[in-house]
């Protein structure tokens, strides 16, 4: 972390977001390893409960795209502040929920505050950091990010097989409060912009005009598409078909957080490269390991255990292609996102 403590960003505060970060990945992809337990207590199917996931990313999707312009005009420190805090007490309240449509409200308002916080910690990183040190800076939070896949998701399953399916909700609901108190300390107090206006649609008719934004934007949309399908489907798959309880399904969703926590620092490191040939075969490398991993993901049908250890493979390839476009030669980041680029 002292590698990039440069310019306004102390190895404290990268570190607060990196715990940020951890609990956010966390906590939108928990419902895998407990959509069996859901599902038996909600009286629905297992397909019912698993759309749950899906109406997370859906206002993740939604909420995405404004925060770019959002933190440019109110500050970073605010937005990642009521982010966190929205993700925190949606969790909370998802450990509470007594039917399917209350859970359905918590895990809305648990998309709506995870979408604040990676767009608005790539743009303070890139307002603080000389461009050199950027990218070493996001392979670092985004492999954080992951460790939440490597450590986070396997610790929810078994929280989940000792204490049922409230208790993760406890426990990552706490933690991130936690979080929230780390980050408040350690963010610095920076100055609000002035005579600054929330332009979202000037920002995204610029950004429209280029063509790498679109190949990140295609290849995030990809990816994000099969580790949604992969860590929401594989623990259930499991537990129905071959009699696994919670417990054993840890392994395979820790090793796909593994690999992926190998490709971020690889991604970060490689697409910084003086070259511009890291821009491209990054955006190359998004593409393939989306179908690749769309494949494996099959696979699970026919060999659960064979599937699980493949599962860092496609780790390894899920999140390169995030690190490249910092790394564009004009413009200041001023949000980034899975799947979303601002620039000004």
């Amino acid at each position: 972390m002292t590698s990039v403590q440069l310019r306004g960003l102390s190895s404290w505060t990268l570190f607060s977001m990196a715990v940020a970060i951890f609990m956010v990945r966390a906590a939108m992809l928990m419902l895998g390893p407990l959509l069996v337990d859901l599902a038996y207590d909600f009286d629905t199917s297992i397909a019912v409960v698993g759309q749950l996931a899906a109406a997370t990313f859906v206002t993740w999707g939604i909420t995405a795209p404004l925060v770019g312009p959002i933190s440019d005009t109110y500050g970073r420190r605010p937005v990642l502040l009521v982010g966190l805090l929205l993700m925190a007490l949606g969790v909370l309240a998802s450990g509470v929920a007594w039917n399917y449509a209350s859970m359905l409200a918590t895990r809305l308002v648990t998309g709506v505050g995870s979408a604040m916080l990676p767009p608005t910690m790539m743009a303070a990183m890139a307002d603080n950091l000389p461009p050199d040190k950027v990218g070493k800076a996001v392979g670092f939070i985004t492999a954080s990010s992951w460790m939440g896949v490597a450590l986070g998701v396997p610790v929810i399953a078994l929280l989940g097989y000792v204490g049922g399916w409230r208790l993760p909700f406890y426990v990552t609901g706490g933690m991130s409060i936690v979080a929230w108190v780390l980050l408040w300390l350690c963010l610095p107090k920076g100055q609000r912009p002035l005579g600054q206006k929330v332009d979202i649609f000037n920002r995204f008719k610029a950004i429209g005009r280029q063509a790498a934004p679109w190949y990140v934007l295609i290849a995030n949309t990809t990816q994000q598409a099969v580790l949604l399908g992969l860590t929401t489907y594989f623990a259930a798959y499991m537990i129905e078909t071959h009699a696994w309880d919670q417990a054993m399904t840890a392994p395979g969703l820790a090793l796909l957080g593994l690999g992926a926590v190998i490709g971020s620092f690889a991604g970060g490191f490689h697409c910084w490269s003086p070259s511009n040939a890291g821009l491209v075969s990054c955006n190359k490398f998004g593409w393939w390991s989306s179908y690749g991993a769309s494949l494996l993901y099959w696979l699970v049908r026919l060999d659960g255990s064979r599937a699980s250890f493949g599962c860092i493979g496609i780790g390894v390839c899920f999140d390169a292609s995030h690190d490249d476009f910092d790394n564009a030669p004009s413009g200041r980041v001023s949000g980034y996102g899975r799947g979303y680029v601002v620039y000004e």
